[in-house]
């Protein structure tokens, strides 16, 4: 049986030990380690002792990396609010196997709050159609994480796929995210697509129909989508204000050149017109 000083305070020798064996390089850490405990993490979760106790033998998550304990192991033998309380940090669940399918919903959202997972972490965990799926997240939840309409389209949902996202429909994409009839449009929302996907064609007519309909059918392409980036619609309208310009410059530079007449035959015109026997008769007094 080995021995090992602790010194005064167990806790606090134990702590700077396991402190100091980190920081080393090689592998010879890893002896002194588990020689200063007495066990490794595995042996720690096979002897069905609770994650309160780990630190008493100096253990923390960063040992479930250093293991290899991956997050099904650790959720077989604890509960989510042990491994909070344990200190498991979001970074650290993702190196050990923490995917979108293990939140179950808009609770495991909370669950990655506690965890420290920021808002943007959260995003690009959620990176594509499938996470977003699997993570059964609610379109609320995901506008409180900071998904834009325009962020799903990104993910490649549309109206031929998004219903089935967790209580995705007309009437919660609409109060949780207010796409733009541009939007709508970009996602496939047809007359067509509605019936062949089965949505809720009363919500479609109510909310997405009317604003759909205001399009200029000349702002759509061959494909049937919207320009939605401003750059793309400065484009258009610096090309019609080239075109208007050079119609313009076009028809001066068909126009002649205005001569005016002789002086005699001004003159003659202008007897012409007057009619002498309308002329007024009268005298000026300037007495």
């Amino acid at each position: 049986m080995q021995i090992v000083d602790y010194g005064i305070d167990k806790a606090l020798g134990l702590s700077a030990m396991v402190e100091y064996a980190r920081e080393q390089k090689g592998q010879s850490f890893e002896r002194y380690l588990q020689k200063v405990r007495g066990m490794s993490f595995k042996q720690f979760i096979n002897s069905n002792d609770g994650l309160t106790n780990a630190s008493n033998y100096g253990f923390s998550p960063v040992d479930c990396v250093r293991e290899r304990v991956g997050w099904t192991a650790l959720r077989k033998r604890f509960s989510v609010k042990d491994l909070v309380q344990f200190g498991m940090t979001f970074d650290i669940a993702v190196k050990v196997g923490l995917q979108p399918q293990h939140l179950g919903g808009d609770k495991g959202h909370a669950v990655l709050e506690q965890m420290g997972a920021t808002s943007e972490q959260v995003k690009e965990f959620l990176f594509n159609f499938d996470a977003l799926k699997t993570s059964k997240l609610s379109p609320e939840t995901l506008k409180k994480i900071g998904f834009s309409f325009e962020d799903l389209l990104q993910s490649k949902c549309d109206a031929t796929n998004m219903q089935q996202l967790h209580n995705f429909d007309i009437k919660s994409i609409v109060l949780a995210f207010q796409p733009t009839a541009e939007e709508w449009v970009e996602a496939k929302f047809t007359d067509e697509h509605i019936q062949q996907y089965k949505w809720d064609a009363s919500l479609y007519r109510r909310f997405i129909a009317p604003e759909t309909s205001k399009l200029n059918a000349t702002n759509l392409n061959v494909s049937g989508s919207v320009p939605t980036t401003s750059s793309s619609r400065s484009a258009q309208l610096s090309l019609l204000e080239r075109r208007e310009r050079g119609a313009g410059l076009k028809n001066m530079n068909m126009a002649r050149p205005v001569q005016p007449p002789e002086p005699e035959a001004m003159e003659k015109q202008f007897i012409k017109v007057l009619d002498t026997k309308k002329l007024l008769n009268f005298k000026l007094n300037i007495n």
